[in-house]
């Protein structure tokens, strides 16, 4: 259960470094296309999200997760589909330190 438990800490820790990876420090909103989701496994998002929960509140969390669905249904027609979201501060601070 420990190993299960530092692999997905790893995991969050290395999905929020992708989001780090993609932040611009002067704005609030990033774009996320399926390359990204292509990228990551639902197991990764998810964990990343609930890692997420510490800083950040359950509404920014489920807006986050309501936005990854919306992005995911939409890549099943469109390999070419973007969801922009937009980030609080304390996201984008949580984003930055990683």
């Amino acid at each position: 259960m420990k190993i299960q438990r530092n692999n997905a800490v790893t995991i969050s820790a290395s999905l929020i470094l992708m989001l780090a990876y993609c932040t611009n420090a002067n704005a609030d909103i990033r774009t996320f296309n399926c390359d990204f989701l292509r990228q990551h496994s639902s197991y990764e998002v998810t964990m990343a999200l609930s890692y997420a929960k510490n800083f950040v509140s359950n509404s920014e969390v489920n807006k986050l997760y309501s936005h990854y669905i919306a992005l995911k249904n939409a890549c099943r027609y469109n390999p070419e589909a973007k969801q922009s979201i937009n980030l609080s501060n304390e996201m984008l601070s949580l984003v930055s330190s990683r």
